[in-house]
């Protein structure tokens, strides 16, 4: 299916205020669209966000969104701020169901959480599905729970 020369307009138009302003609700998006003459929904908003490819990531005290051609720099100080100490206060702890662990944070970091474990490639781990406050982490054929939690624990604050 071949996009609109409005919608084209507008994907531009997104990614520029992506780039250029730290936008952190998607209602705060829909707000500056509109500024620039776009009236859009929710489901167009978050279909456009898709196509783009746009993540939301933790940034200091809350959220920004973000686009995978931003600066190294910006990414950088991004994962940084998304890392480290914030988790030792956003991981609550984890449960082993079968082949899957299910991690538990705090209102709103899971996604965050769930993109940096998929982003550092574990072999234990094959992938991750995120809620709000919940991740499954699905391990990997050929590994344990265990496993994957010892490489978990490199950078959340996991007792093994």
């Amino acid at each position: 299916m071949k996009a609109s020369k409005k919608q084209n307009d507008r994907l531009d138009v997104l990614r520029s205020i992506i780039l250029h302003r730290e936008i952190r609700t998607q209602e705060e998006m829909i707000r500056e669209l509109a500024k620039t003459g776009f009236i859009v929904t929710q489901g167009t908003l978050s279909r456009d966000l898709q196509r783009l490819r746009a993540s939301k990531v933790v940034v200091g005290d809350g959220y920004r969104y973000v686009l995978p051609e931003m600066k190294a720099e910006k990414t950088v100080r991004v994962r940084v701020a998304a890392t480290g100490c914030l988790y030792d206060s956003a991981f609550i702890g984890y449960e082993v169901s079968g082949n899957i662990l299910i991690v538990h944070t705090q209102t709103g970091f899971a996604m965050a959480m769930a993109n940096d474990i998929d982003q550092r490639a574990f072999d234990t781990i094959a992938g991750t599905v995120a809620g709000v406050n919940t991740i499954m982490v699905i391990v990997r054929h050929g590994y344990t729970p265990d496993q994957a939690v010892e490489d978990l624990a490199t950078f959340l604050p996991i007792q093994v």
